[in-house]
């Protein structure tokens, strides 16, 4: 199978690491009101702009890698999936951030068979990728895969815990694990 996983909040815990730079820098109110907005990619004004430019490096390279990311990866990779990453950073939000999302994954060791920056309509790149399941922790992103018939899970995050949503949600990268096992299953009865 083709998974396609996002790495905001699904593989690292970015906003964990954003919450103490945004309270230190987030006069006006804009980064919480829009956070999950800047999750998705999107950067609604100037003042969100300013604090991505300014912090979206430091934050992103210090984010923890989720608990047995890495080694769930490495095992679905061991049993023939392909792993696409599918991620909305890009240079235009911040100068740098492609290669150093590459670096941490090369640090991290994080294994990929393909990295997709600059995905801001996930569905598109779904279907353009032949994706089969894709990981994310966007509501709008997962329910627009499912829309087009392709298989979502929703990695709980700070930016959707509490909201409505039909698409299967996923706490860890275990629980992962065991819904792909269970895809696998299914296909081959």
């Amino acid at each position: 199978m083709n998974i396609g996983i996002d790495i905001d909040d699904t593989l690292v815990d970015s906003s964990k690491g954003a919450v103490k730079d945004i309270q230190k820098y987030d006069a006006t109110g804009d980064i919480v009101k829009y956070v999950e907005e800047i999750m998705r990619g999107e950067i609604p004004n100037e003042n969100i702009k300013k604090f991505l430019n300014d912090y979206s490096l430091p934050i992103l390279r210090n984010a923890k890698v989720k608990k047995s990311a890495a080694d769930v990866i490495r095992r679905l990779r061991n049993g023939g999936h392909k792993i696409i990453f599918i991620t909305s950073r890009t240079d235009d939000a911040c100068k740098g951030l492609q290669d150093m999302t590459l670096e941490y994954l090369k640090k991290n060791e994080i294994e990929y068979d393909k990295i997709l920056f600059n995905s801001l309509d996930k569905a598109k790149v779904c279907m353009e990728n032949e994706i089969d399941v894709m990981v994310d922790d966007s509501i709008k992103h997962c329910e627009a895969v499912e829309n087009i018939g392709i298989k979502a899970f929703l990695f709980n995050s700070l930016v959707n815990i509490g909201k409505k949503t039909t698409v299967k949600r996923i706490n860890t990268w275990k629980k992962l694990e065991k819904e792909i096992e269970n895809i696998e299953l299914k296909r081959n009865a």
